[in-house]
């Protein structure tokens, strides 16, 4: 099982400017009266407790008590604000802040260069939708006669352009 670290979360929020005040001796000192940075505080508590597993109150109330000497009103602030939920002695994470996990490789940020170096293809309007990593523009308007119904159009070839690429056409309303 997950260890529940209260050096992590005394640590995030000291670093925090808005939650810095209430904490001191490695501990903290005192809850926020305010509502949004008692919820701002139990949010970065909430944190530590792994989404899925499932705590003993013995385990939560130790780990309460490490950050703070009324243990049992952060605890129930905790189950109150419906970060944590509880049943038959059992606590588990509820809400909160889940941070993301951080990515395997690096996506690309755009279209691949053309052959002429500038972003797509003038001759293949969906290269870049082969290599990945970008998905064309689509028009939510209708793009002309031809398009009256105003279905999505694949615009992939505008992306990168100006307006003077298609004289007549708006291309400022382009949903990327």
């Amino acid at each position: 099982m997950t260890e529940l670290d209260p050096a992590a979360v005394i640590e995030a929020v000291a670093r925090d400017p808005r939650l810095r005040a209430f904490t001191g001796h490695g501990r903290i000192e005192t809850l926020p009266a305010r509502q949004a940075r008692r919820h701002l505080l139990l949010d970065k508590i909430a944190q530590a407790f792994e989404p899925g597993v499932r705590y003993s109150e013995r385990r939560v109330s130790l780990f309460l008590g490490a950050l703070h000497a009324d243990y049992a009103a952060l605890r129930r602030y905790l189950v109150d604000e419906e970060f944590l939920s509880r049943s038959d002695g059992q606590y588990w994470r509820s809400g909160g802040t889940v941070l993301p996990s951080p990515p395997d490789e690096p996506r690309a940020q755009g279209p691949p260069p053309g052959r002429d170096g500038r972003p797509g293809n003038r001759r293949s309007p969906v290269a870049g939708v082969a290599a990945g990593g970008w998905r064309p523009a689509l028009m939510r308007q209708p793009l002309g006669p031809a398009d009256s119904v105003g279905a999505p159009v694949d615009l992939a070839f505008l992306v990168g352009r100006t307006s003077t690429a298609l004289p007549g056409y708006d291309c400022g309303r382009l949903l990327v």
